[in-house]
């Protein structure tokens, strides 16, 4: 029965086995998880980034499209105002439409 007590190296052994034995799924799980999250962070922030560059472009295109429609509505002014200073010329009426503007 002290024979018993007196071998503390059994679990040293027992130990060392442990640390020999390839790791259960679980364990090996816990140990790559950090990896994972990191992993993960990063294809999100490459998502996020992607995203934030279309939504950019879109603005960007958005500006365009307003610029052009614009100077379409100028070019319809400046000719509404040539048709109306010739009208006014025709007339005989002074043109008050430049004064406003």
């Amino acid at each position: 029965m002290l024979q018993q007590f007196k071998t503390p190296h059994r679990g040293r052994r027992l130990l060392l086995l442990l640390l020999l034995l390839p790791p259960p799924p679980l364990l090996l799980i816990l140990l790559l998880l950090p990896f994972q999250f990191l992993l993960l962070n990063a294809s999100l922030q490459e998502r996020n980034v992607k995203s934030a560059a279309r939504s950019s472009q879109r603005v960007r295109d958005r500006i365009v499209d307003l610029e052009i429609k614009v100077d379409e509505w100028k070019a319809k002014v400046e000719n509404i105002m040539e048709q109306i200073k010739k009208l006014e010329a025709e007339s005989g009426m002074d043109s008050c439409v430049e004064a406003s503007m």
